[in-house]
């Protein structure tokens, strides 16, 4: 069994297949000493009750195939959990891909371990409430007259009721609470189809603190592809779905490799779709106008293309708004929707792998 960093993009195989991933959509917040505010100066955001996801997830495709076990990178869950007050989310933990004809039936299984970073206690050390009495202005311009006539106080040589987020961190540390681990597991049949199957998991720390998450895993048919293409803008470079996908497409390679390979699926007449190496579905963003964003599940609107050939093995593409997607100064950028004339940099060599 091997133990790998936790790879969200895998790279999928155009013949056909089915996209599994497990999702964590919701997180509610049971503890009755929830701080309702988040703190200004907490780094990334985070406020009181902050809830950070990790684990590890070991997946096997196929009957015979080998097991591999994966660490998932910490994942910040959100700001501020308020008691009984949900936070909805979407946010995909972990996916594989699983090719058609793979035999015998599929399995992923997750350990999930959450930890709450609490703000809560009292500032004792000195170097931090040196920090402190040097931050009581701002404290007072950012937090209102209430809370910097106490900081004021401490000042003035007060006991320190309450502490810093994103100060006491320099000095002494964040305390965190560590809960029981939780698990999950999904079968993926031999012959898959695309379905949810959705629960929810209670975790439970030191002094009755608890938080509900729901999980959910997916699973999601992909098309046979028409057609595998590379695309070359006009100064050479090619395009790339970063990381295999869920970001922005670039034109920047200088050769064509696994993220720099892309699946055609016609839709009849001019109008098809291009799959990235994750298993998601190029878009251009807001039907045009924007970037163009390898991360939809499905087909809309924005996710169709019609195709110009401008001679054997070079087309032109245009979004759902008409505008044509252009490689912005024939490469080393962005690719956009947002020409409505075709020129020299909106025009794609295709090549095949």
């Amino acid at each position: 069994m091997t133990v790998m960093p936790i790879c969200r993009q895998p790279i999928v195989d155009y013949a056909g297949g089915t996209v599994v991933s497990l999702h964590v959509t919701g997180v509610l917040c049971e503890d009755p000493t929830a701080f309702r505010g988040a703190w200004p100066f907490a780094p990334d955001g985070l406020g009181h009750d902050s809830l950070r996801l990790t684990g590890a997830l070991t997946t096997q495709v196929g009957a015979d195939g080998a097991a591999e076990v994966r660490t998932l990178v910490p994942q910040n869950l959100g700001t501020s959990a308020v008691d009984r007050h949900p936070a909805l989310l979407d946010r995909e933990l972990h996916r594989f891909f699983v090719p058609d004809g793979t035999a015998g039936p599929s399995a992923a299984h997750a350990t999930l371990l959450l930890a709450a970073e609490d703000w809560s206690g009292t500032t004792r050390d000195a170097a931090a409430q040196d920090v402190i009495k040097a931050l009581a202005p701002t404290l007072a311009d950012a937090m209102g007259a209430v809370v910097g006539q106490r900081a004021k106080e401490d000042q003035d040589g007060g006991m320190f009721g309450w502490s810093v987020p994103g100060v006491d961190d320099t000095v002494r540390g964040i305390p965190n609470e560590d809960f029981a681990p939780v698990q999950t597991s999904f079968l993926v049949p031999g012959s898959p189809s695309s379905h949810v199957a959705g629960h929810e998991v209670v975790v439970a720390g030191l002094g009755g603190r608890a938080y509900r998450l729901t999980l959910q895993w997916r699973a999601r048919r992909l098309p046979a592809v028409d057609d595998v293409l590379n695309l070359q803008v006009h100064y050479g470079e090619f395009v790339v779905a970063e990381g295999g996908g869920r970001q922005m497409l670039v034109a920047n390679r200088p050769s064509p490799s696994d993220w720099e390979t892309f699946g055609l699926v016609r839709l009849g007449g001019d109008r098809v779709a291009l799959l990235a190496p994750n298993g998601d579905f190029l878009s251009a963003e807001a039907g045009g106008g924007r970037e163009i964003f390898a991360g939809r599940a499905q087909i809309g609107e924005w996710e169709v293309f019609r195709v110009e050939e401008v001679m054997t093995d070079r087309i032109a593409l245009r979004a759902f708004n008409g505008h044509y997607v252009s490689a912005y100064h024939g490469g080393g950028h962005q690719l956009v929707a947002s020409r409505p004339v075709r020129d020299e940099y909106e025009v794609f060599t295709l090549h095949r792998p």
